[in-house]
């Protein structure tokens, strides 16, 4: 609540100065970060720092006994889960003890229930109806960018969509550091089209439209730029 933000930035900004006080939070807290950003008194870890290498997928798997993987299929899997903790663990309980376990990570991990659970209950259900409905037609894109944002979803300000679904803390990661073009975490963006589809089947084709107009306007402007 705006209550307890503001008792929060009240304790933070007259608090002594060997205080260190760790934020944990799903999405970007609405506190004056900016401000603090500029006086060097707080340090962030966005979603790029906290995303496991190669190495450290590997020693997660390594502490999974019940998976049993070929170094191949290893491979696949972190290649799958693209640095994303909660799909490695999930994928990983999801396999646990199975005999095909090979072949489902490298065909059919995308139609893992506990995945799409977690990925329907844990943040599409929890984002208010503009931005998940946003969500859901933004799957049907790779990169997204205000301009396409706007086409396929009918909203005026597409970067400031944008930047709110960032702020969130959904999986988009920026193509280009200080871009404004994003893509969807693969495995996060195939879940959600298939929720799209559950929810709101009579609409594909419309959407696929918008999303096929949405392409030829950014290509267009790519074309006028470049002249």
């Amino acid at each position: 609540s705006a209550e307890i933000i503001e008792q929060l930035v009240f304790f933070l900004e007259r608090s002594p100065s060997w205080l260190r006080v760790v934020l944990v939070s799903r999405s970007v807290p609405r506190l004056p970060i900016a401000r603090w950003r500029a006086q060097g008194v707080v340090s962030e870890l966005r979603q790029g720092d906290l995303a496991l290498s190669d190495g450290e997928a590997l020693q997660a798997i390594a502490r999974m006994p019940f998976l049993e993987l070929s170094p191949a299929g290893q491979r696949h899997l972190i290649g799958l889960a693209d640095g994303w903790p909660v799909a490695l663990q999930l994928a990983a309980l999801a396999l646990g003890g199975r005999e095909d376990s090979e072949q489902v990570v490298k065909e059919n991990l995308h139609g893992n229930r506990l995945l799409f659970d977690y990925v329907v209950g844990e943040v599409l259900d929890r984002l208010p109806a503009l931005q998940r409905d946003a969500v859901m037609e933004l799957s049907m894109l790779d990169d997204i960018d205000p301009r396409r944002c706007e086409a396929l979803t009918g909203v005026e300000d597409g970067e400031g969509l944008l930047l709110e679904l960032v702020r969130l803390g959904l999986p988009l990661v920026a193509l280009e550091p200080g871009e404004h073009t994003y893509r969807f975490h693969r495995v996060f963006r195939e879940l959600v089209h298939l929720e799209l589809q559950l929810r709101k089947p009579s609409s594909i084709r419309a959407i696929h439209r918008r999303a096929a107009a949405a392409e030829l306007r950014s290509a267009a402007a790519v074309i006028c730029v470049s002249e």
